[in-house]
């Protein structure tokens, strides 16, 4: 099974709605940049655009592969990597870990938690990141403590999830 790349990021004082941070990242700052350029081709969004969400949710798809999903407390992006590449390829990794820093630091996220996106739920439960933080260490244990524990990990075993703080 093929389970693809999430992660989450808290919304900090700093974000002023959805159309700005389409904005934002449709300047698509070097790291976003680099991401787009590396997974346009796999991906159909050629612009980024606002959609509406499941219940009061809002989306933005954008290229490269990127699709966010914000709530009013927290914002979650699925890319179309698959999570076992984001977890074993270095290279790959550092590439999308660059545009999640970009993110985060519009968002105003102290920190980025990286999931595969069948271990997301909480964040459907419109929860904050400490919220959904704490829900992974109840269902999942402590967080993988290295890039290298992450990808030994099983999808859904102790470990299956990673917390970088920036």
């Amino acid at each position: 099974m093929s389970l693809d790349f999430n992660a989450a990021f808290a919304i900090g004082p700093g974000y002023h709605g959805k159309d700005w941070l389409r904005d934002e990242l449709a300047r698509e700052a070097d790291p976003i940049r680099r991401v787009v350029g590396r997974y346009r081709h796999r991906w159909r969004a050629k612009t980024w655009e606002v959609e509406r969400g499941r219940d009061e949710m809002v989306n933005i798809v954008g290229p490269g592969g990127f699709a966010f999903t914000i709530s009013a407390c927290a914002v979650s992006l699925y890319h179309l990597l698959p999570f076992r590449v984001f977890t074993s390829d270095e290279a790959q990794r550092d590439l999308l870990r660059g545009a999640c820093a970009a993110i985060a630091e519009l968002l105003g996220s102290p920190r980025v938690i990286y999931v595969h996106e069948l271990v997301m739920a909480s964040f459907y439960g419109g929860i904050d990141l400490d919220g959904i933080e704490a829900d992974l260490r109840a269902k999942f244990g402590a967080p993988a403590a290295t890039f290298e524990a992450l990808d030994a990990a099983e999808n859904f075993g102790s470990g299956c999830w990673y917390v970088e703080q920036l």
